[in-house]
């Protein structure tokens, strides 16, 4: 797996999700929508997570709280994704 974050774009509007800012950037997000917790994504642009990695999404370089058909995001902040391995997540407190 690569280090660097992936799929960097900019929000430019207030209100749109994470998912609908990378949708309007033409990134081809694909996942399984959960009743309850929103969208877990399984790919972007075809890149997919191997076993035992997911998806990360961030704000402005730092995790996001919510899942990506949640999140709301603000103009001007900048938005990126990087597979990581399980373990690497922040632990809630």
């Amino acid at each position: 797996m690569q280090d660097e974050m992936r799929h960097i774009v900019t929000a430019t509007e207030e209100g749109m999700t994470f998912l609908a800012v990378l949708e309007a950037n033409n990134h081809v997000v694909e996942g399984t929508v959960h009743p309850e917790f929103g969208m877990f994504v399984t790919s972007i642009d075809g890149e997919s997570a191997p076993q035992g990695y997911s998806w990360s999404f961030k704000i402005d370089g730092e995790f996001t709280p919510l899942g990506v058909s949640s999140q709301l995001v603000e103009a001007g902040q900048v938005l990126s994704c990087k597979v990581i391995a399980h373990g690497d997540f922040p632990q809630e407190r």
